[in-house]
């Protein structure tokens, strides 16, 4: 195996287990989406309360100091990071499953196709030529 091919294998490897750590992640959290409830600045720490539509009060509530931060960086902007991905995770989980269930399916062909018509499998893998 080259190292071109290993370092591809160790890549789809990371990606995999990303996926499996988010999808366990996304299994034990509470259920999205989540939203912003209340925001507000005190003492130099700003905060916003996260809450969901299964519920009338917070989930959590998240603090960001404000005395030690970059003047560039707000925290709403992290904030909104934390919402959107915890929304994000499942239809992304979701749409990973789908492309994995066609992506297999397809491979299965091929590998039918491959059998029966070697000749007519390679030329789909040279593709068009100019």
């Amino acid at each position: 195996m080259t190292n071109k091919a290993q370092a591809g294998g160790q890549v789809m490897s990371d990606i995999q287990e990303t996926i499996d750590r988010l999808s366990e992640l996304d299994r034990y959290a509470s259920p999205a989406p989540w939203s912003s409830q209340v925001s507000f600045i005190s003492c130099g720490q700003a905060s916003l309360d996260i809450t969901n539509d299964k519920q009338d009060f917070p989930l959590m509530r998240l603090w960001a100091d404000m005395t030690k931060r970059d003047p560039e960086v707000n925290p709403q902007d992290d904030f909104d990071l934390i919402i959107e991905t915890r929304n994000a995770i499942p239809v992304l989980l979701a749409e990973n499953d789908r492309v994995s269930t066609r992506l297999a399916i397809a491979e299965a062909r091929l590998g039918r196709v491959a059998a029966s018509h070697p000749e007519a499998y390679l030329a789909a893998l040279e593709g068009d030529k100019e």
